[in-house]
Parts: C-alpha cells; structure tokens; sequence
C-alpha cells in the first residue's frame, strides 16, 4: 500500500501528536516526522522544498480525538502503475461524507477558512 511505512510511523505517533497539535498538519517522510504545520499548504511547501516535489510524501491532519485522519499527499494521484490514488481518494470521499456531509464544510473547518488569514 502507498504510504504504508508514512502511515504506520502516523499512527504510532499520533497520540502524542493530538496532545500537542490536533487540528494541525503533520509531514512525514518515511519514518521521520520533518514537521508540524498550521495549514496543509505549509505543510506541502515545506515539503517540496526539503524533500522535493517529484519525491512522494505524506502530510496528514491531525484530527480530533473520534475523527478519522486521511492521507493527503500532494502526488496522490500519481501513485503507482495501479488505481491505488483513485481509491484513496474514493474512500476519502466516503468518510468525508460520513464525518461533514459535504466537501464544502470539511475544506471551511479543516483549512480554517472561517478563520482569519494569521490563523490559518
């Protein structure tokens, strides 16, 4: 599976990462945790930038305790020869709908865009 080793080092870490950075974003390369971001677009910044944009890497949300964290990569389409990124995006899709009913509110509460800009 795509991610698996990102994803592993994700959930083993994660409690600790709750504590101190829930509703943030978390980059991971491999099994090293190379930050913690207030915004997804941070946090792919600083990822294209020290690991590079054509190197796969994850950047995951870190959400709140009851809430299903999900994969966001920015090469997640680009995953493999497979459908894999398809179906990645497909149960991403899904849970969306369970956790917030629509795309629309989960990108407003979860990039903070009913916040001001410096909170974001």
């Amino acid at each position: 599976m795509p991610f698996e080793v990102e994803q592993r080092t994700f959930e083993a870490k994660l409690p600790e990462l709750r504590a101190k950075h829930e509703g943030e974003f978390v980059l991971i390369y491999g099994t090293a945790i190379v930050g913690v971001f207030p915004t997804y677009k941070e946090a792919v910044r600083v990822g294209d930038e020290q690991i590079g944009s054509q190197t796969p890497f994850l950047v995951n949300w870190i959400a709140p305790a009851g809430r299903t964290a999900f994969v966001f990569s920015p090469m997640v389409g680009q995953i493999g020869p497979d459908d894999t990124g398809q179906k990645l995006l497909d149960e991403f899709d899904a849970q969306i709908r369970r956790d917030y009913g629509d795309l629309q509110t989960y990108v407003r509460k979860v990039f903070r865009l009913d916040s001001p800009p410096s909170q974001r």
